[in-house]
């Protein structure tokens, strides 16, 4: 009997980056999502290609060139990222993350770095599976201390941690004193995008002056 040769693999569907549940929570534009007066703006990040680079000797000289080739040039430390346009920040000790927006950066990273190219490490595409946020504005350290301990956010330009914001592990990047990158699990998003919203809902503006009337005290002179 001759087997009939196996059906053609149908293509995998687009990856769409941004759920409309998340978008609408963080958009200005929609009824119930993020005020357009807030201190602090979100969106999501997209295109932002995140590759894990693993390896059990991060300081070894061959894995250092592997990396340099790609277009890393330094490792980051524990507690800061490098590089601009092709960022590296650290997760652990035997992996950091690689973040850019071009295509091209990603692409050769995972051909140069890809598993068995190097025998002491390899590259992951994480892109389907993480969502990039970025805050910008003024209340930044405001709206994450409603969610993270104080001591986890990063406060100066080029540092980054790695968190537990309302028990979902968190990448915070601090781009700029006014501009903050947070990324999270996919499957994590919505659920940390309600939050987000809440907290941003409860911060005061304290730079705009009350409208309500303050009570008088006895003398007539507000309180």
């Amino acid at each position: 009997m001759v087997s009939e040769p196996p059906a053609p693999l149908e293509p995998l569907e687009p990856f769409d980056p941004v759920p409309d549940d998340l978008a609408a929570m963080l958009s200005a534009d929609v009824p119930g999502g993020w005020a357009a007066h807030a201190l602090v703006q979100a969106r999501v990040l997209w295109p932002m290609h995140v590759v894990s680079l693993r390896t059990l000797e991060p300081q070894a000289a061959q894995w250092m060139a592997a990396l340099r080739a790609a277009g890393i040039h330094e490792l980051p430390r524990p507690g800061c990222f490098t590089g601009g346009d092709l960022r590296a920040v650290w997760s652990r000790p035997t992996e950091c993350l690689a973040l850019t927006q071009d295509a091209t950066a990603a692409s050769v990273l995972l051909d140069l770095l890809r598993p068995g190219a190097t025998a002491l490490g390899c590259a992951v595409d994480r892109t389907s599976g993480v969502v990039a946020i970025e805050f910008c504005g003024p209340g930044i350290e405001r709206l994450l201390a409603r969610l993270v301990d104080a001591s986890a956010i990063p406060m100066a330009s080029g540092q980054a941690t790695r968190a537990r914001m309302v028990d979902v592990g968190v990448h915070l990047l601090r781009i700029e004193d006014e501009q903050l990158w947070l990324l999270c699990d996919r499957p994590h998003a919505d659920y940390l995008a309600a939050w987000l919203l809440d907290a941003s809902q409860r911060i005061e503006d304290r730079s705009q002056p009350s409208n309500q009337a303050r009570p008088a005290g006895m003398d007539g002179v507000p309180c």
